[in-house]
């Protein structure tokens, strides 16, 4: 294997999370009937995007530091987790733009993504405190 291949496979795999991010923001601007109702109006969709780029900051930073320390893990935690903070956002564009469309035109759509958008966040929600539970015993 090339010394760059580590480099290589790294800035790939955040080029991946930027553009999955970039196809998140299309579906959200395509799907506005479906976000949550707000006052706001496009100002909440412009400050949901807004935290969501936060997120972005572990896949480069992961890429950053995978391509200039390979065998440092700490890099490939971070994006590796950044690439599944990507996922996690384009799934929920993805259900809204479905939701939108009544479920037409959307692949695995016959009635399945409200109900996977759910679990997908209550799973999340369940990760997130097991995790913090676990470290205060």
């Amino acid at each position: 294997m090339s010394p760059r291949a580590p480099a290589r496979l790294a800035w790939s795999l955040a080029g991946l999370s930027v553009a999955i991010f970039v196809a998140s923001i299309v579906l959200s601007i395509l799907a506005p009937s479906a976000q949550s109702p707000s006052n706001w109006g496009a100002v909440g969709m412009v400050s949901d995007m807004l935290v969501f780029v936060s997120f972005l900051a572990f896949p480069l930073v992961g890429a950053l530091v995978a391509s200039r320390l390979p065998r440092n893990p700490i890099g490939w935690i971070c994006l590796v987790a950044g690439l599944f903070w990507m996922l996690i956002i384009l799934s929920e564009g993805y259900s809204a733009y479905g939701l939108a469309r009544g479920g037409r035109g959307c692949v695995g759509s016959s009635g399945l993504i409200k109900p996977l958008s759910v679990a997908r966040r209550a799973w999340s929600w369940w990760w997130l405190l097991s995790g913090t539970a676990s470290r205060k015993g």
